[in-house]
C-alpha cells in the first residue's frame, strides 16, 4: 500500500487529504476526491463491484482540478 497526497478544488476553495491505497490513478483520484466532498459512496474494499464516482459526476457537485502526487515516506 502507498500513501498519495490527494489535492482538488470544490467551489473554488482547496481542499488536500491523504489517501492510502495500492494505485493511484485518474478515475480513482476523482472517485476519492467525490467521497471526500460527500458525494461519492465509499467502498467496502478494492473489489467491490460498486461504480467509483466519475470526473463528470463529480464535475456537477463543484469539484475541480484533482491532482495527486505519491508521498515520500
Amino acid at each position: 500500500m502507498s500513501l498519495y497526497e490527494l489535492a482538488y478544488y470544490v467551489d473554488s476553495i482547496e481542499v488536500v487529504i491523504l489517501v492510502h491505497c495500492d494505485v493511484m490513478d485518474e478515475p480513482r483520484a476523482w472517485h476519492w476526491a467525490a467521497c471526500n466532498a460527500g458525494v461519492g459512496l465509499l467502498l467496502r474494499s478494492e473489489r467491490d463491484k460498486t461504480m467509483l464516482s466519475n470526473r463528470k459526476n463529480a464535475e456537477r457537485y463543484g469539484i475541480d482540478r484533482v491532482v495527486w502526487k505519491k508521498c515520500q515516506r
